[in-house]
């Protein structure tokens, strides 16, 4: 019997295996049951399942979940062309969820994030502008993972994510982001991932399956009893006998997708399960059935070998009139070519036209020559484009093409790329439009494109959105988009690492629009040379140490140095105890502010001051009120400090989970900036409230956060305060001079962790989603209790961890 007569896909079963019974892996189920026990009983954790094509990774978890219904499901899977996706896999594991809940409990899951989440996961949601200077990222990943929050504490989650070799970064990110930040929630993630791929892993899939906090399964092939287990339910009550199942094990080396493919057509052929029908079984591997495949494809018409290489590159369950676009005919020539696909074995049986197994695409795709492939996904962008299919589907056809040049391509990377910045996905917008410069563009449209991949890149890659702006800024003649380009500018020169000369263009800019007339023209230029200076005295009171004086003279002392003064003598009065004559100049203050136009929260904090002194007097809604005044001007005025100090006052005078949400946030967003007192602060209440719901791992955690930053900034009275409650959530607290290991805190552990691996500072910080100035803060903290000087000594001090964990101290701190 010719292998190709015996080799082939099932016809009446998947061959993906969804009619056929998991065997033969009763070990990995077991590893799966014991790591769901560590979920339920200790917080978050990774299984990664690991093997070949085939190999039955996918059924394995569904098996797994099908009989465990402690968990609530929610699955996504990968795909070649959805790499750029802007959290598309959160998508898929997220939509369909929030799509079948109530109105009511929709707003519930969503409360006090339903803005940033809904960018990311509601196709439908209300279009809004891109944000300007905000960390659309970081707001995203932190949404998301307090949606899981509230649905973990209703129902354990397993989060499956199949194929993790294809996943889209963003999604990626907030996957290694949630692991890194949750804790004691019962939230398994499940991926599969191919042997062949994962030797090729980015450092973000690395950090997420490292062996700290993920448990890798390789998922290997069946052993013979495996194989006759799968012979026993083919032939139903025939007995198979051993040497015919030995055999066809051998034929097959026990893969799952190799022995179905056999074992069906062996039945069909008139084979039997017996001794005298062995030697007729053939060797099968992934070669013989790439050469079945193409055998069987040689033997189609032109029409089905068409709509085959459509399902290939659109992939599958695309609309019918999609696919006939693409093939350039009609549906009634689809749906004939789809039956004869199907009389072939290499579609399903059901649904809209989808390959029987992902080997059926790769084969079809690897009979193209390079020159082929970019031909059709030239063709698929222009037909998806055409058809209205969404922008980022066409952007991925258009990424993979190759250079396209038509007068729709720049409009969808453009549109493609304000959507990707809407969900919070700044890399993938920048992927997209790097692709448009690509396009013939004038000076002018160059110029616009520029200034939108520059304000994508400043939310995560200063350097790069300096130079595109300042590019930008050559060419652009609009005041509007000048006056932006110059905000983006100022605001990407703020977080950079550069030093004094890097804002002498700025200046130079300033001088030169300063020249130009006062009225006429050119007055648009001198208003710009306004706002720029202001955004220069900005950064110069955000960051002195990294910028020089500002190109126009300082303003003489007056009414500023008068309001510093009483916020001043309003500070030492509530020192000595005095809280209402305090509260009385806090308000005086205030009053001044407003008469001077003086608002922002970042120049004149007086409301978060005087809310304490309300809770102090026993007024909580005079401090309620004051909080939410000083969060909405924050949140206007988009400085970082401004804005995390007011989070911190808001989230302490508010109740539930709220409350706490504001104080994560607050968190996060002032370790972004260099004010490590108010971070401390800010730790100190975040681990106070996490230590109120009995979460004594979180505040442990927090309060080591806050611990360090108080005794690095010699704030002695609020350390005391830290390691007051460090010892009530159960922690220990190290002594100067003995620290090791054990002092340091959990974010100086993690980066330290990714040090001793090679990762470079810009490297860890693009994985922990933090800033290179926090990265450097915690290294430095690191040696200093490490007693070394530098990464030469840190992977020795790094390997004593597990022995320094030997001690009396909770597992878990």
């Amino acid at each position: 019997m010719r292998v190709e007569q015996l080799v082939t896909f099932a016809h009446s079963r998947d061959a993906c295996g969804d009619d056929w019974p998991l065997v033969g892996r009763e070990r990995e189920l077991a590893a799966m049951d014991a790591v769901a026990a560590d979920v339920l009983s200790g917080g978050p954790r990774v299984v990664q399942l690991e093997g070949s094509a085939g190999i039955g990774k996918s059924a394995l978890l569904s098996t797994w979940w099908d009989r465990n219904e402690q968990f609530r499901v929610l699955r996504a899977r990968c795909h070649p062309l959805e790499r750029e996706f802007a959290f598309g896999a959160v998508r898929q594991l997220f939509k369909p969820l929030l799509a079948a809940v109530s109105d009511t409990d929709r707003a519930r899951l969503l409360e006090g994030s339903a803005a940033a989440t809904l960018r990311a996961l509601d196709d439908a949601a209300v279009p809004d502008p891109p944000p300007e200077a905000a960390d659309v990222t970081a707001a995203t990943l932190r949404e998301l993972d307090a949606l899981v929050s509230r649905l973990s504490r209703r129902q354990p989650l397993l989060l499956a994510v199949d194929a993790l070799q294809w996943i889209d970064q963003p999604s990626l990110r907030w996957l290694v982001h949630f692991v890194g930040r949750a804790d004691r929630l019962p939230v398994l993630i499940a991926v599969t991932t191919r042997s062949a791929e994962g030797r090729r892993l980015d450092p973000l899939c690395a950090e997420l399956v490292r062996p700290a906090n993920c448990h890798t399964l390789v998922v290997e092939p069946l052993d013979v009893d495996g194989v006759g287990q799968l012979v026993r339910t083919l032939w139903g009550a025939e007995e198979p006998d051993e040497a015919f199942c030995a055999a066809c094990h051998a034929a097959t080396g026990g893969h799952p997708l190799f022995v179905r493919a056999l074992l069906h057509q062996a039945q069909r052929s008139g084979v039997k399960p017996t001794t005298e029908f062995r030697d007729r079984i053939p060797t099968v591997t992934l070669s013989t059935l790439g050469g079945e495949i193409s055998h069987r494809l040689c033997q189609a018409s032109d029409e089905a070998v068409a709509l085959a290489r459509a399902l290939a590159f659109l992939g599958d369950r695309k609309p019918p009139e999609l696919l006939a676009a693409y093939c350039g005919t009609g549906r009634a020539v689809v749906r004939s070519a789809a039956e004869e696909l199907r009389s072939l074995g290499l579609l399903r049986a059901d649904g809209n036209p989808r390959f029987t197994h992902p080997v059926v695409r790769d084969t079809v795709l690897a009979t193209l020559s390079p020159e082929e492939l970019g031909v059709g996904h030239a063709r698929a962008a222009q037909v998806s484009c055409l058809n209205g299919r969404p922008d980022e589907e066409v952007a991925a056809h258009l990424l993979a093409a190759g250079p396209v040049h038509g007068s729709w391509v720049l409009p969808a990377l453009r549109r493609a790329a304000t959507e990707a910045l809407r969900r919070g996905a700044p890399e993938t917008a920048v992927t997209y439009l790097r692709s448009a410069l690509h396009q013939p563009l004038d000076e002018s449209e160059r110029a616009r494109v520029l200034l939108e991949l520059g304000t994508a890149a400043s939310h995560y890659d200063a350097a790069l959105a300096i130079s595109c702006v300042t590019g930008a800024l050559e060419g652009l003649t609009d005041e509007s988009a000048r006056s932006d380009a110059l905000g983006v500018l100022a605001y990407s020169l703020l977080l950079s690492r550069g030093s004094r000369t890097d804002l002498s263009s700025v200046d130079r800019k300033i001088a030169a629009l300063s020249e130009r007339p006062t009225s006429g023209p050119g007055a648009a230029d001198r208003e710009l040379a306004l706002r720029m200076s202001a955004l220069r005295s900005w950064m110069e009171f955000e960051r002195p140490s990294v910028t020089g004086p500002a190109p126009a003279p300082a303003p003489s002392p007056g009414a500023d140095d008068d309001l510093a003064d009483r916020m001043s003598l309003a500070a030492l009065r509530i020192a000595q105890g005095e809280l209402r004559t305090g509260l009385s100049l806090l308000r005086e203050c205030g009053h001044h502010c407003e008469a001077l136009g003086t608002v922002s929260p970042a120049m004149s904090p007086w409301r978060s001051r005087a809310l304490a002194v309300h809770l102090a007097l026993g007024d909580p809604g005079a401090a309620r009120a004051l909080a939410e005044q000083e969060l909405d001007l924050a949140r206007r005025c988009r400085i970082p400090r401004a804005l995390g100090v007011a989070l911190r006052a808001a989230g302490t005078v508010t109740d539930g989970l709220r409350g706490l949400d504001m104080l994560a946030e607050a968190v996060t967003v002032l370790r972004t900036t260099p004010a490590r007192l108010e971070l401390a602060r800010a730790c100190h209440d975040f681990g106070v409230a996490l230590l109120r719901r009995d979460d004594k791992r979180g505040a442990r955690g927090a309060l080591r956060d806050g611990l360090d930053l108080a005794v690095g900034c010699g704030a002695t009275a609020l350390a005391a305060r830290l390691e007051e409650r460090l010892h009530l959530a159960g922690g220990r607290v190290a002594r100067s001079g003995s620290q090791g290991i054990r002092g340091l805190t959990a974010g100086e552990e993690r980066v330290c962790t990714l040090a001793a691996q090679g990762y470079s500072n810009k490297q860890i910080a693009e994985l922990l989603v933090v800033s290179l100035r926090t990265v450097e803060t915690h290294l430095t903290g690191a040696y200093r209790k490490l007693g070394i000087t530098g990464r030469p000594q840190l992977a020795a001090a790094m390997a004593t961890t597990d022995r320094c964990r030997g001690g009396s101290e909770p597992a878990d701190s």
